[in-house]
Order: C-alpha cells, then structure tokens, then sequence
C-alpha cells in the first residue's frame, strides 16, 4: 500500500487538533480519465480534492453502497451503463439506482472538483510531431495544467495545506509524466510548491475507491461534451459537482499551434530522451521567451488567469 492510503492511519497517531500542523497531505485529489471515441477524440482527466478525513468517511460509505444488493465488487462508470463486466446482470433499472446511490455519496460529502481536456486529433496532428519524450503524450500536457490548476486553486482560496495528487493507474504512464512532473516543479512560483506535494503517485482504481468517483465524474463530463447524455441521468452531474467544476484547461487548437511553433524553434529537443529530459533545465521559462508566446498564454493555457 502507498501513502495515499495509509495516510488516515498515519495521522490516527496525533490528536486531530495537531493534523494542520503535520508535514503530510492533508487533502489529497483523485484524478481519472475518459476520452470521446469520435468527433474531436478529446481527452478529459477530472477528479476531487477533499481531505483526507472525509475521503475515508466517503470510501465507507462507498464500500457499503457498493455492497448493498444486487452488490458489484468495484465501480467503473462504462461497465455500468452498458451493463457489462459488474454489472452483466443487472436491470437497467438497477444499473440506473446503483449509479444514483453512488452519486449522492459524492452529493453529500461535495468535493472539490474539476477537469482538463485536450483534442487528440488536434493534439496528434498539430503539437505531438514537435514533442520530445515524455512531452509526446497528451497525458503529459494535461497533467502540467491540472497541477498547476490545483496550486493556482489553494492561493487564490487561501489554504495552506498541502495535496496529494493520484492519478488512475495506467500502462506506461507514469514513467513520462514522474520526469515531467520533476522538471515542472522547478520553474513554478516558490510560494506555491508547498501546495503539492510528492511525486503523484498512481493506483489501481478497483481497491482505491475515491478513484471510481473520478471515474463516474471523468464519464459524465465526457458524456455532456459530446452532447449524448442519457436521459436516465439527468441532474447527475449537477448533483456529483454542486461547487460546480472548475475547468482549469481546455486546450484550443490555437493553444496547441502556439505550442508546436515554441518546440518547432527548438529542434535540439526532439534528441531529448527520458534519461536527458530528467537532467533538462525547467522548459516553462525557455517556452516564455521564443516566438511571441507570453507569459498571459502560459498563465491561460494552464488555466491561471491570464488575460
């Protein structure tokens, strides 16, 4: 088990009044994704910030939800509308309650939540022949914004402690977005990388529960987007995002024309392999300065308030 899920245990050794005070995560973000198999094919990773007492009184409640009768052993937002895998023997009226239940978990404990999307048709023909590794996955560009989203999202409400990101596990994912993550780390503001904190870590989301309601989140914007919502869910999204869903980037294909043009002036970086990008000085100050690419369309582009 990692620190994401122990970490309740971890601070059931100090007296809740001193929590604010310890080194660790306090609040932790889930993070999943789903993608639109037509039209834009784009990529859209959502999740919850909350902290780590009410993940754990949210994942009993989960856990209970989950068992209840017709019971499944973990949730996953496809499976469940097309009434496959956990849920192959279930009634469409059925399908349709289990969701509900699950959703007013995520109604009544009303985590922060919030998205990042990107085109893959126009992230694949227009920025990844630029990219060097580990940047030429779209994941990689999502996750820079939805980092420096969360960060941007504590100082402009003012809290101090920090988060713990975890993403759904994927194949081969982590091994880009870890170096990525590393080099990132280095160009942001001093004030806000005590904001997050750690390496983001990425778990399997059929035990780490708070990962299946990123999963159901991740589906239903993705579903909106595409403008095929079934009507059997009608008021779910408002009711699983009350706070509303803060979109920190949704990337434009004249965001990602500025990008090609910065790499395309920079041809020595498609020689960077995994082991050189590790040791490559913080991209985010170089990218400012080539081509007209302003620090406002870096701050827009990672969704930071820039005009």
């Amino acid at each position: 088990m990692t620190s994401a899920v122990t970490l309740p245990h971890i601070m059931a050794a100090y007296p809740r009044r001193r929590w604010k005070e310890l080194p660790i995560a306090v609040l932790q973000a889930y993070v999943d994704d789903s993608v639109c198999q037509s039209g834009d094919r784009r990529l859209f990773m959502a999740g919850y910030i909350q902290d780590a007492e009410q993940w754990q009184a949210m994942s009993d409640e989960w856990d209970v939800a989950l068992r209840d009768e017709p019971a499944i052993e973990y949730f996953k937002m496809s499976e469940a509308h097309s009434r496959r895998g956990q849920f192959q023997k279930f009634s469409e009226s059925q399908r349709t309650d289990k969701i509900w239940k699950l959703a007013r978990i995520i109604e009544k404990f009303d985590p922060w939540s919030f998205h990042t999307s990107v085109s893959l048709a126009e992230f694949d023909a227009i920025l990844k022949p630029h990219l060097p590794f580990p940047m030429s996955s779209p994941y990689a560009l999502l996750f820079q914004g939805m980092v420096l989203g969360i960060a941007s999202l504590h100082a402009e409400n003012h809290i101090h402690s920090p988060t713990r990101i975890i993403f759904d596990r994927q194949e081969g994912i982590a091994a880009k977005v870890i170096p990525v993550f590393e080099a990132m780390f280095d160009a942001v503001p001093t004030e806000w990388r005590s904001l997050v904190t750690g390496t983001p870590q990425f778990e399997d989301d059929i035990h780490v529960l708070p990962l299946q309601a990123a999963d159901m989140l991740a589906w239903h914007v993705r579903r909106e987007h595409e403008g095929q919502y079934p009507e059997e869910y009608y008021g779910l999204l408002t009711a699983i995002t009350k706070q509303g869903v803060s979109a920190f980037t949704t990337v434009t294909k004249v965001e990602l024309q500025k990008f090609a043009d910065v790499f395309a002036s920079m041809p020595n970086l498609k020689l960077v392999n995994k082991n050189v990008w590790r040791e490559l000085s913080p991209f985010f100050q170089a990218i400012g300065s080539h081509r007209g690419l302003t620090d406002d369309d870096i701050k827009r582009l990672f969704g930071l308030g820039g005009a």
